[in-house]
């Protein structure tokens, strides 16, 4: 069961008192309010960091899949102007437990900081700073969770297949076309691959729950 309406897909939380698990994936695009000077300053000073730091990009799209006790899911797609977007997504986030891949080290800081740039107040459930991993109680990263006590993990993409899962990668888009999809009118294509992420995620999760991994 799918929907892509965001007043349903809340009135559907609303509907239990449970904190439920929220499946989140963020796409990314180059802020156009910066000049084409201070675009090349930035690439400069920040080299390969440059496509993931919020200062210089803006979020074009969140995927967040609501998964109720049988399984089935209720997807939003927020792709508003990004100022009402991420307001929205506050308040899905202020009650539930996020659950993503790689969110503490890239979507979290990222949407956080734009929280910042819209002089949005930042919910205390975010805070990740000066947390250990285990005094995150409402986020869920399977990237830190996969890697366990080892010191680097595999990308979704490459856990994806280690467990034998569809992967989002495995139709023709990954994140380093997200920008010239976008300059190309092509935003529809960015919200699918979105979507597809959050599946995968969604499947790596619950194949590490049926083996008692998590």
């Amino acid at each position: 069961r799918t929907n892509t309406n965001v007043r349903n897909a809340n009135i559907f939380l609303n509907l239990t008192n449970d904190n439920m698990n929220l499946f989140i994936d963020i796409e990314t695009i180059q802020d156009e309010s910066m000049t084409q000077e201070q675009i090349d300053e930035a690439r400069e000073l920040r080299k390969e960091q440059y496509d993931f730091l919020p200062e210089y990009h803006r979020i074009l799209c969140i995927s967040a899949w609501y998964i109720n006790e049988n399984w089935e899911s209720v997807i939003t797609v927020l792709t508003w102007s990004e100022k009402t977007m991420i307001e929205e997504f506050y308040k899905m986030v202020k009650t539930n437990t996020i659950v993503g891949f790689n969110i503490t080290g890239f979507d979290i800081p990222f949407i956080v900081k734009r929280w910042l740039y819209h002089w949005i107040r930042v919910p205390n459930a975010l805070k990740t700073f000066w947390k250990k991993p285990w005094e995150m109680t409402n986020i869920i990263d399977l990237y830190t969770t996969y890697k366990m006590t080892s010191y680097n993990s595999g990308s979704l993409d490459t856990v994806c297949k280690f467990l034998w899962v569809k992967s989002s990668k495995d139709e023709w888009i990954d994140w380093s076309m997200v920008q010239w999809l976008h300059n190309q009118w092509m935003d529809n294509e960015i919200y699918e691959y979105c979507k597809r992420d959050v599946r995968a995620t969604i499947d790596v999760y619950k194949r590490l729950v049926e083996l008692n991994f998590i």
